[in-house]
């Protein structure tokens, strides 16, 4: 079965990059600048915070950021998926690979 499978083990500055890809062609940003920061526990309150924009972002401050702001993400007021919704979203992700 692991043939047909791709298996993906990420650390975070593959986390990182990979979802800011992500955030940036939503913005519509070919070139662009990214600077984020996981934090949290998992299971419990973990949470990325992520500045994206065609500009520098070296100076946004995360921490502040992430005391001040609320959640604002696609899932921000999502109550969760079951175990069953969960496992399906999995698979038709690996079947298609589109993480």
């Amino acid at each position: 079965i692991l043939d047909e499978v791709k298996i993906f083990k990420l650390n975070e500055d593959d986390i990182m990059s990979l979802i800011s890809k992500v955030v940036a062609e939503k913005m519509g940003f070919e070139e662009y600048s990214s600077k984020s920061l996981i934090l949290g526990t998992v299971s419990q309150d973990l949470r990325l915070i992520i500045a994206v924009s065609p500009n520098s972002v070296q100076n946004v401050d995360l921490i502040e950021l992430d005391r001040n702001m609320e959640f604002n993400g696609e899932h921000s007021n999502f109550k969760g998926l079951t175990d069953d919704e969960l496992n399906a979203a999995l698979d038709r992700m690996i079947k298609t690979g589109n993480f």
